[in-house]
Formats: structure tokens, sequence, C-alpha cells
């Protein structure tokens, strides 16, 4: 049997961002960010003052590598070891948010998702992990590019 955990806690309203730290208290005083550069952005000054005023750290900010690619999980997941960070934050769409959760899981730490996307009101997502990795499976393939979920 297969079996796929969704969304622990969805989220969505206007203004969200700015109070995503009571949300993201729970899990920690030391939080990374890491999303796409446009994601980033728009979303790290409204996150980093909403952690401040609750006095959790944005320790560091990191872009997530353009890709769900085995490389960019180990790139990310090496900057982060030595962090001691308690939560991870992910901005922006689909491949950056499979690519943290894949970041998160490997670090055991909880993941909060800013999904980006052209709508007017921003979720918040609690996750679980579950995530698209995209491979190259051969180079007799052409180096096409095929998805794998883990």
């Amino acid at each position: 049997m297969k079996v796929t955990v969704g969304h622990a806690q969805y989220i969505r309203r206007t203004g969200l961002l700015n109070e995503a730290g009571s949300y993201i208290q729970n899990f920690g005083k030391t939080a990374a960010l890491i999303g796409g550069h446009t994601s980033l952005a728009i979303v790290e000054k409204s996150i980093r003052q909403s952690l401040a005023e609750i006095e959790i750290t944005l320790g560091i900010s990191l872009w997530y590598g353009g890709e769900s690619s085995q490389t960019n999980i180990d790139r990310l997941v090496e900057a982060l070891a030595s962090k001691n960070i308690d939560v991870v934050i992910v901005a922006g769409g689909g491949k950056a948010i499979d690519t943290v959760k894949a970041v998160a899981y490997r670090l055991n730490i909880p993941l909060v998702a800013s999904q980006q996307s052209l709508r007017p009101v921003q979720p918040l997502h609690l996750f679980r992990y579950f995530t698209v990795m995209w491979v190259n499976l051969s180079e007799s393939d052409g180096n096409q590019k095929h998805p794998i979920w883990c």
C-alpha cells in the first residue's frame, strides 16, 4: 500500500506573511529561508521582520538552486548542517518546495512553505515530507530529466 501524507496545516489569507512568525515560533528559535530568487526578494523582508518580532533569528537565506535535484539537496544540507537551524522556511513554487522538503527531511527539522503564485492571497503550509526530484537516468537518453518521487 502506498500512503501519501499531506499538509499538517494549511493557512491562506491576505497579510499572512506579516504573521508568519506566530506560526513558526513553536518550531524553535533559529530559521533558515530557502527559495527562488524572485520569491526570496518578495518575502524575505516580511518574514525576517515577523520572526524578529517574536525573537526568532533568520540565520541564513539561500537560493534553492533552480532544480529539484540531488546535487542541490546535498548542497543545501551541507550549508545548513552546522548552522543549528530549528526550522526551514521555503519560498517559491513547486521545484523550490520539493527541493527544500527533501532538505528538511534529511536534516530532520520542520518545514514551513510560503508558496508563491499569481494569486493575490498567499498560502502558508506546515508540511509533512514528500518530494519530487528530477534526475538524469543515463547519458544514453540524451540527458533527459525524469521525475522520481521520494
